[in-house]
């Protein structure tokens, strides 16, 4: 039951944080002649719900057109927010936090942590950080907040991560 409340006030909160995102953009609620636009480009993954749901749904219609652009390209989000041709992105803190060091004119406005990494292992049992030694880890992002904490993580049990094959592959769930 605990989950089933956690999991609703999570939802709650982003539809909050999206009005509440939706309203900077707008500058809050006038007598406009015709909706603001706001484009967004987000990657198919969860955090882009309540944007779909707004959208689906009219909330805000007669204040807001929202278009939502679908693309797992996080380069091309901030390449498309840098030459301001979105108004707002979905994308990893570390990606944000890379293009904001490199100048570009972002802010983070929110982030989500879901607490749903966790390492499977296909074909063996792994007891400890030592059994990875020779085995190949599968990441979504070189240099990503998984790919940091899998190597913190070998280092810290006293394994080199030399001694893990790191694969990368992008994933479609963030």
């Amino acid at each position: 039951m605990q989950s089933l409340y956690y999991g609703m006030r999570n939802k709650l909160f982003l539809v909050f944080t999206t009005v509440l995102l939706v309203f900077s953009f707008t500058g809050g609620l006038s007598a406009a002649d015709s909706p603001q636009k706001i484009i967004v480009q987000t990657p198919p993954t969860a955090g882009a719900l309540p944007l779909i749901w707004m959208k689906e749904n009219g909330i805000m219609a007669d204040e807001i057109e929202i278009e939502i652009i679908i693309s797992p390209d996080h380069q091309r989000a901030i390449s498309l927010i840098s030459q301001n041709e979105v108004d707002m992105i979905l994308t990893g803190v570390n990606v944000g936090a890379r293009a904001f060091n490199k100048g570009i004119n972002i802010r983070l406005v929110n982030t989500n942590i879901w607490g749903i990494d966790y390492l499977l292992t296909s074909g063996f049992r792994a007891e400890s950080w030592s059994d990875l030694k020779g085995k190949t880890l599968s990441l979504p992002l070189m240099g990503g907040p998984l790919d940091f904490l899998a190597r913190y993580f070998l280092l810290e049990n006293g394994v080199d991560p030399d001694s893990v094959e790191f694969v990368y592959m992008p994933s479609n769930n963030g």
